[in-house]
């Protein structure tokens, strides 16, 4: 569920009278709008505001031409002629922000978000700063709206900034003559901030002129409809808050549950064992012989955790072969592999970019069919960035630093399986605590992994354990895409 879209759909429905039903005992809302030209006039006249200069008495009210039908009793106008507009003001050339808390706030854009102002990173100045500035300030019965950087924020003022300086970035809504709310809300849809992002000034900052801010149109019904809008409104918002509630909660239980279904996995408690399955310690013997080299001696007290009988602990360093190199003068396919082409997703397949080069120079690291790329640098690491390598053309090779390249053997580890276990909590964990260089170029070394611990089942159970959990995975994932 797309949460933002249905927002949109609420305020959509809100401007166009169609979210509470209509009482046709309201005063319309032309009656409301003659007072409050009656009283504009009134203020024109005793020099309390200024007319306009491009404003003409009724200007062009009622309007022939309005983007869509509205109920009876509503009426169309122009933005300022529901509310008073006046931009902020920039602090003076030569000042700066106090380095301390003073009794006066500079409200920027960077504060204004989820229609109110947040108090996170408030920047002060001094009395003198404020002195020239004074006459810009903001109320806690206004609205602001922002004209430049981010155009079209809307939002209330909490009483903590009343009074306070407002950047030139934004304006402020004042001497409202609607419902302060309803106004807010009407100016949050997508058919107020098509208005403004269709008048931005084309210059090196788009911005929006107060000019053009005046003359955006909207739909205005009686004053007791505006009330029972922003009633619906909020209510319906706090039920889509908790729809976004329980999707977050829903996302970290997934995340969770991922997490525990690949160390269940590793311990052999994701799927049963099978005593006709060729056992685990015949796997290992067969490497060992390949190689020539004998098996790690058991010593339990070094084991991360307890196994099932037909499994066996074995070093990585003793059953994988790490970043295998190419020969002088190979024909490969080379590319190099950025982090951003890394999927999570084992189903995902391999794709980027190769070209191909007659004399490959020793020391690329060449690819096979079903090797696993393991990134070694912080964050990539943390984040899992892992990958088996799969419908390949031809061998490859790649000239990147920020892998590390295991080729399980065909017969012993299947590479899902190697692929799920670099992605648990336990082989993750491990290699984060062993994390070496300078900040921001942190890795896990080539040695680290090579001495860690490996819980190696029969290979039939490697392929039942992978079935399993591609198959949950594979229900997490449509749950996840369907919040």
């Amino acid at each position: 569920m797309d949460t933002k879209k249905l927002r949109q759909k609420v305020l959509d429905l809100a401007i166009r009278g169609k979210l509470v039903p209509q009482d046709p005992n309201d005063e319309p809302a032309s009656v409301l709008l003659e007072r409050i030209r009656e009283e504009k006039e009134r203020l024109i006249k005793e020099g309390k505001i200024k007319r306009d200069k491009k404003e003409k008495e009724n200007d062009t009210f009622p309007y022939k031409k309005v983007p869509f039908e509205v109920p009876e009793g509503w009426v169309w106008v122009k933005l300022g002629e529901t509310c008073q507009i006046k931009g902020g003001k920039r602090i003076p050339l030569g000042k700066t922000f106090s380095p301390e808390k003073t009794n006066h706030i500079y409200i920027r854009v960077t504060d204004m978000k989820k229609n109110t102002i947040l108090a996170d990173e408030l920047k002060y100045i001094d009395d003198d700063v404020f002195e020239a500035i004074k006459n810009y300030t903001i109320g806690k019965d206004d609205l602001y709206l922002t004209i430049a950087g981010t155009i079209g924020t809307v939002g209330i003022v909490p009483p903590m900034f009343d009074g306070m300086s407002l950047t030139e970035n934004a304006v402020k809504l004042t001497s409202m003559s609607i419902d302060k709310y309803y106004l807010l809300y009407c100016l949050s849809s997508q058919f107020i901030q098509e208005q403004f992002s269709s008048r931005f000034h084309q210059v090196a900052q788009p911005k929006l002129s107060i000019e053009t801010s005046l003359k955006t149109l909207l739909a205005i019904p009686p004053l007791q409809e505006q009330q029972r809008i922003v009633q619906k409104i909020e209510r319906c918002f706090a039920l889509i808050d908790q729809v976004e509630e329980s999707k977050l909660s829903l996302s970290q239980f997934i995340k969770q549950t991922r997490s525990k279904v690949l160390d269940l996995a590793i311990r052999g408690k994701l799927v049963p064992q099978d005593p006709n399955d060729e056992p685990a310690s015949a796997l290992l013997g067969r490497i060992c012989n390949e190689r020539k080299t004998k098996q790690t001696p058991a010593d339990i007290s070094h084991y991360p955790f307890e196994i099932p009988k037909n499994w066996v602990w074995c070093k990585m360093g003793e059953i994988f072969d790490f970043n295998p190199k190419n020969i002088l003068n190979d024909e490969l396919l080379v590319s190099f592999i950025p982090m951003t082409l890394i999927s999570d997703n084992f189903s995902n397949k391999h794709t980027c970019e190769i070209r191909k080069w007659e004399a490959v120079k020793k020391g690329f690291t060449h690819f096979q069919e079903g090797d696993v790329g393991i990134a070694k640098i912080t964050p990539c690491f943390e984040n899992r960035k892992s990958i088996v390598f799969q419908n390949l053309k031809n061998d490859f090779g790649a000239g990147t630093t920020e892998l590390h390249i295991l080729r399980p053997k065909n017969d012993i580890v299947l590479s899902g399986y190697l692929l799920w276990f670099v992605k648990t909590d336990k082989f993750v964990n491990d290699g984060i605590s062993c994390f070496t260089g300078a900040v921001g170029q942190q890795r896990v070394g080539k040695n680290v992994i090579k001495e860690t611990y490996f819980p190696l089942p029969p290979f039939t159970e490697q392929k039942r354990i992978v079935q399993k959990i591609e198959s949950i995975f594979q229900t997490l994932d449509s749950i996840q895409n369907n919040l």
